[in-house]
């Protein structure tokens, strides 16, 4: 028995494949889309976004309203919700203060600064 762990295939071919596998296989994921993907020299991996993470980040606080309280648990929604790490807090919580889009309220909480 074998187990195929990535198998990258274009999304006109994919009907193709699973066709031919069908009948074959013992049991399979579901084929998902990859974000970004991008085949360069025969390898595929992903596409840089146009902008980066960090500004992502400052932008979604520059929504809030001035003066909102935010929470180390907010902060990281914001991150989850941009496609960062919930994992990389501490940089995006020194971030904010470093920029001056917020100001330190107290143990895990902060208060916005620049805002609509």
């Amino acid at each position: 028995m074998f187990i195929i762990e990535k198998l990258f295939i274009d999304d006109l071919k994919l009907h193709k494949v699973l066709q031919a596998l069908s009948g074959l296989v013992i049991s399979m994921d579901p084929p998902r889309p990859v974000v970004n993907a991008v085949v360069k020299k025969g390898k595929v991996k992903q596409d840089q976004p146009e902008t980066s993470m960090r500004d992502r980040f400052l932008q979604s606080i520059t929504k809030l309203p001035l003066n909102t309280v935010l929470t180390s648990e907010q902060i990281k929604e914001i991150i989850t919700k941009i496609g960062g790490q919930p994992t990389g807090y501490t940089y995006y919580a020194n971030l904010l203060l470093e920029s001056g889009y917020a100001t330190r309220r107290g143990r895990g909480q902060f208060v916005t600064q620049k805002g609509d």
